[in-house]
């Protein structure tokens, strides 16, 4: 009797993650969702707090929340691509996470400079699934 061979499990590749979120619950189920891949997450509370870490590390991907205290995530976003742009950086993936699935947040999102957006809650497959796409 011989055995199908098994299927190889697809490779993740490592992503240093800026996520951004002012609800520590919200960060906390990512984290979760993540802990066993090969992923390095450093997070912010606050666009500002977003724009900050953003300027002082190099991302592979940020997750950006919309509404949020301080700046939002749209005036982040818009802030790092301005920065970006300044810098001659290139343009880091953000993909906007919004309660709010409605076509004209949607447009919002991607008008402000998100490449990508994901509706809360955010399932795991799904995230993991846009993070490994949206790095490629």
């Amino acid at each position: 009797m011989t055995l199908a061979p098994v299927p190889e499990a697809p490779q993740v590749k490592p992503l240093s993650i800026l996520l951004v979120d002012d609800n520590a619950d919200n960060r906390l189920l990512i984290q979760a969702y993540v802990k066993k891949l090969p992923y390095t997450i450093v997070e912010a509370e606050n666009g500002q707090l977003a724009v900050e870490k953003f300027q002082q590390a190099v991302f592979d991907v940020v997750l950006m929340d919309v509404q949020m205290p301080i700046m939002d995530g749209h005036q982040a976003t818009r802030t790092i691509r301005a920065w970006e742009k300044a810098n001659n950086k290139r343009a880091t993936p953000i993909i906007a996470l919004t309660a709010h699935a409605i076509k004209e947040e949607i447009d919002k999102c991607l008008a402000a400079g998100c490449d990508s957006h994901l509706s809360k809650p955010v399932k795991k497959a799904t995230l993991i699934d846009t993070l490994q796409s949206i790095t490629d």
